[in-house]
């Protein structure tokens, strides 16, 4: 299990353009750009950051089990990274950072407006109203699976759960979070708060498994999920305007096997064949055939920096979602330009299950099988490959497909440090 060297690797190469680059304006819509700035330029200089702020978006729908499961677990190396990094990560450890989760379930509503009215026929119960409309969730579990041998660790406190060593196998081997007592899961610590932080004056040994208990959301959320416009609904809510300091870094982080249908016009989208007539059963297509009514993915950057005051240089961007398990769509967003012409990313009708079901669904951008049961079927995430394009090095995007999603952890720790650090 060698797979320390390799990870260093990958997080030096995403963050190396980070480093390189100047910080655009906050007027530019990418980042790396060459722009000269002339002496009539009276652009703010870049926000001054150190500490972080971040917001996991987390898919609460029904095919979600196994992978929120995979994500209670790596977000240990994420926190250990920023937090107690080791002693060959190039940036200082960030000692200011603060998380919470949000679910993807904003019901049919668009910009705020509920889509209840406009929906044909039954109208589901978890899709009423404006759902969770962006709000911190409180910890639901009162234990969560982690997994054994898994977790890099170099023996920081709070980088493995309670009661687990950090050991290898062999003198050369790289060492992993092992549980003494193989098997069930670990229970979750009582957190009185909907998010969780921790902070030079007040350490917290246990930020990381706060996280992986406050993201398992559970999986009886709307089916119509809007996971870019819940991230924005978080930072507008007058109840968590607390929670985005000037000061921080925001970095947002999407976990979804679906793409985003952050609807702009639900009276419209719901209007269409694919919804109106639902005995074509093609309600799971309308999103993507219909983008015309669906918030601009790129657009969501800026909306985002509205908490930083404008300042799109702050905001960092991570999606572990559908794409194929290939270098065209797994990278900095600078990386991937040819990712949206691959075949797998192209919405492709048809009946997976026919005769016994015809419904319809888009050809999957990538699956995960354990043994001979498929566990992950995720369809193309064009619009989150769409906003990482338009944030380029701020931004990351990695298979939801990958049995270990450590790397992405690793890389998108590895972009908020060299942010933080280069301020």
């Amino acid at each position: 299990m060698r797979r320390i060297g390799t990870l260093v690797a990958l997080a030096a190469l995403f963050a190396a353009a980070v480093i390189a680059c100047d910080h655009v304006s906050e007027g530019d819509d990418t980042n790396g750009s060459d722009a000269s700035i002339d002496d009539t330029d009276t652009t703010p200089p870049p926000l001054p950051i150190d500490a972080l702020d971040i917001v996991f978006v987390v898919d609460d729908s029904i095919s979600m089990m196994q992978e929120q499961a995979i994500l209670a677990t790596s977000v240990f190396h994420l926190v250990s990274n920023l937090t107690t990094p080791r002693i060959d990560w190039p940036y200082p450890a960030v000692d200011d950072v603060r998380f919470a989760v949000v679910t993807t379930n904003m019901g049919f509503s668009a910009l705020g407006v509920s889509g209840d009215a406009f929906w044909p026929g039954t109208m589901p119960d978890e899709c009423s109203g404006l759902g969770d409309n962006g709000a911190f969730q409180p910890m639901q579990a009162q234990n969560v699976p982690i997994q054994d041998g898994v977790i890099p660790c170099w023996g920081a406190p709070g980088q493995c759960p309670p009661g687990w060593t950090c050991a290898a196998e062999g003198a050369s081997e790289d060492a992993f979070c092992q549980n003494p007592s193989p098997g069930g899961s670990v229970t979750c610590p009582e957190l009185d708060d909907v998010f969780t932080a921790t902070t030079a004056d007040s350490p917290n040994g246990a930020l990381a498994l706060e996280l992986a208990c406050l993201a398992e959301v559970g999986t009886d959320g709307c089916g119509f999920e809007q996971q870019l416009s819940s991230a924005v609904a978080a930072t507008q809510r007058g109840d968590q305007a607390w929670f985005f300091r000037e000061h921080a870094g925001l970095g947002v982080v999407v976990a979804s096997d679906e793409d985003d249908c952050s609807m702009e016009d639900n009276a419209g989208l719901f209007a269409t064949d694919e919804i109106a007539q639902q005995e074509l059963q093609k309600v799971n297509m309308a999103c993507g055939l219909h983008p015309e009514f669906l918030r601009d993915p790129a657009s969501f950057r800026a909306q985002l920096a509205a908490v930083k005051g404008g300042h799109q240089e702050a905001v960092f961007f991570a999606a572990v979602v559908g794409t194929p398990v290939t270098p065209e769509c797994q990278g900095l967003g600078s990386t991937i330009g040819d990712c949206l012409e691959q075949n797998e990313m192209q919405f492709v009708e048809e009946q997976p299950n026919a005769p016994m079901d015809l419904t319809w669904f888009f050809h999957p951008a990538c699956t995960r099988s354990i043994g001979d049961e498929e566990v992950t079927r995720a369809y193309p995430g064009r619009r989150y490959v769409e906003l990482a394009q338009s944030m380029g090095d701020s931004s990351f995007v990695y298979s939801i497909c990958n049995d270990d999603w450590m790397p992405a952890m690793e890389s998108f720790a590895a972009i908020l440090a060299a942010a933080a650090e280069s301020y």
